[in-house]
């Protein structure tokens, strides 16, 4: 059985609360920079990103623009 409280009777910002919580209790870090990434790293590992085979599968198009986006938002 499931320790945790989530079961259909909770709201979506109850669940992202839960999340929350956990991950403070784990010490996981929450950004790139909270990871230990410098911000000029974010355009090489857009390039590496777009180059991966992974890329071919998502439903939009993507390249290392909008990868970048995506690393600038996860920095902080």
């Amino acid at each position: 059985a499931c320790a945790l409280p989530i079961s259909l009777g909770y709201s979506v910002e109850e669940i992202i609360m839960l999340i929350e919580t956990l991950l403070t209790l784990a010490q996981v870090p929450r950004s790139l920079a909270e990871f230990g990434v410098p911000r000029p790293a974010i355009f090489k590992l857009a390039e590496e990103a777009a180059k991966q085979w992974t890329a071919g599968f998502n439903p939009r198009s993507v390249g290392v623009e909008e990868f970048v986006g995506l690393y600038e938002a996860a920095f902080e």
